[in-house]
């Protein structure tokens, strides 16, 4: 597995230019995805959905965590109606990265097996909510645990904790021109990171904005 020294964003986040004048073309060459606000989450994926948290500050600016998911609906975090795009999508794809790009489906030639990527979607015309993409996404990966332990060639015997890093996919401009956007959920696990030391960093990664 490739150890990340900082969350995952999407590809579009490395690929803005300054352009002098012209903040609309430079606005088009962000992230679709909301990676600010996925940045503030503790999210567990194998555990609970209930163990899921966001980062905040109280008013002496010192950070804690609190429930992304309370025990009634008007009880979660504010972030849970937040659209997860921007501008706002009803629909959307998601891969789990590590299995869809795992060696071995090339290596058997066998592309037409790797799982289906997920579908969210509103057909009410809402847009794909954060909290949204959190309980379905969970549900998603929870069923291709065994597929992802086995194309990390994880240790089964030992206690390894896997957390969602980061999401990659299009620019705003090249999602314009999709009539689905596909992204690719990466994962920071405790056998190869230092999850004290990487909760941390979200604090600073956070503060800096």
């Amino acid at each position: 597995m490739k150890q990340h020294n900082q969350p995952r964003k999407s590809m579009a986040s490395s690929q803005i230019t300054p352009h002098s004048g012209d903040l609309n073309v430079q606005d088009q060459q962000h992230s679709l995805f909301a990676d600010r606000l996925f940045l503030r989450l503790k999210w567990p994926l194998f555990q609970p959905l209930s163990n899921t948290k966001v980062l905040d500050f109280d008013e002496a600016g010192e950070p804690h965590w609190t429930p992304l998911f309370g025990a009634a609906p008007g009880q979660h975090h504010a972030i849970v109606s937040e659209p997860v795009t921007d501008p706002p999508r009803t629909r959307m794809t998601v891969v789990l990265d590590p299995v869809d790009t795992w060696e071995y489906w090339q290596d058997a030639d066998i592309f037409d097996q790797r799982p289906a990527p997920l579908t969210l979607e509103n057909k009410d015309g809402g847009a794909v909510t954060l909290g949204q993409f959190v309980t379905e996404v969970h549900a998603y990966i929870a069923a291709l645990r065994d597929l992802l332990l086995e194309a990390m060639a994880t240790d089964t015997d030992n206690d390894i904790q896997y957390y969602f890093s980061g999401c990659q996919g299009p620019t705003r401009s090249d999602a314009a021109e999709e009539n689905e956007p596909q992204f690719g959920v990466f994962l920071v696990d405790s056998q190869m990171t230092n999850m004290d030391e990487w909760w941390e960093n979200v604090v600073g990664w956070v503060r800096e904005g």
